[in-house]
């Protein structure tokens, strides 16, 4: 992370959705940049995006 910014409390008066965006790479200055993926998930991502090629001579 750049920094730690300060916590704060929301109470809210009717329930919303909340989307939450890991990444562990992003762009910076025109090029990529990764980070380290402390929570494991970029295994699982890399399987889903790019499933592994059917073998030659196997059924699809």
């Amino acid at each position: 992370m750049r920094g730690q910014l300060p916590f704060k409390d929301y109470i809210l008066r009717h329930p919303m959705p909340l989307y939450v965006r890991y990444a562990t790479c992003g762009a910076e200055a025109g090029a990529l940049k990764f980070y380290a993926d402390p929570y494991g998930c970029d295994a699982t991502l890399r399987r889903a995006l790019f499933p592994a090629p059917a073998k030659a001579g196997s059924p699809m």
